[in-house]
C-alpha cells in the first residue's frame, strides 16, 4: 500500500473523469451530471432533497482529507451521492429533509471541526441556481471526535 503522504492534495482531481484520484469520491463533473438528474427527479414527483456543503479547515492533511472522505462514504446510505469537489471541500446530495442531514451530520465520527451548509431545492430550480444558493449560505460549525 502507497503511503499517502506521497499524494499531492493538488494531483488532478480526478484520475478518470468520474472519481477523485485521492478519495476515489464522485468527480465534481460526474458529481453535478447526477445531481442534475437528482433535481429532474425532484421536479417530477415528491421526493425531497438536500445538497450538503462540508468543508476542512484548510490546514488538513492529505491523511486528514483521505479519512474524512472514508468516513463520510461510512456515514452516508447507498442512496446518497458523495463528491470532493475541492481542495478541503465535500459536496452531498441526501434525500430527505433537514432532520436527515442533521442525523448525517450527528453521523459523523471525525476528530476535526468541520464546517457545513445544507439547502433545499425550489420548485424549477436548476442545479446552477442550488449551488449558488448554497455557496451564499454561511457555513455551520459541527465538532465531533473520535471514540
Amino acid at each position: 500500500m502507497s503511503n499517502l503522504m506521497e499524494k499531492s492534495i493538488f494531483e488532478p482531481i480526478s484520475h478518470d473523469g468520474r472519481h477523485d484520484s485521492l478519495t476515489n469520491l464522485l468527480s465534481p463533473p460526474l458529481y453535478y451530471l447526477e445531481m442534475t438528474r437528482e433535481l429532474a427527479r425532484f421536479q417530477r414527483s415528491a421526493i425531497e432533497l438536500c445538497a450538503i456543503r462540508l468543508e476542512l479547515p484548510a490546514a488538513s492533511s492529505v491523511d486528514e482529507i483521505v479519512a474524512f472522505a472514508d468516513v463520510l462514504s461510512n456515514s452516508a446510505r447507498a442512496e446518497d451521492l458523495i463528491a470532493r469537489v475541492g481542495e478541503f471541500e465535500f459536496a452531498l446530495l441526501v434525500r430527505g429533509d433537514i432532520n436527515v442531514v442533521e442525523k448525517f451530520i450527528a453521523r459523523i465520527d471525525f476528530k476535526i471541526e468541520i464546517s457545513y451548509a445544507c439547502v433545499t431545492p425550489k420548485a424549477g430550480e436548476v442545479t446552477l441556481e442550488l449551488l449558488n444558493r448554497l455557496d451564499k449560505i454561511e457555513l455551520t460549525r459541527a465538532t465531533t471526535t473520535l471514540a
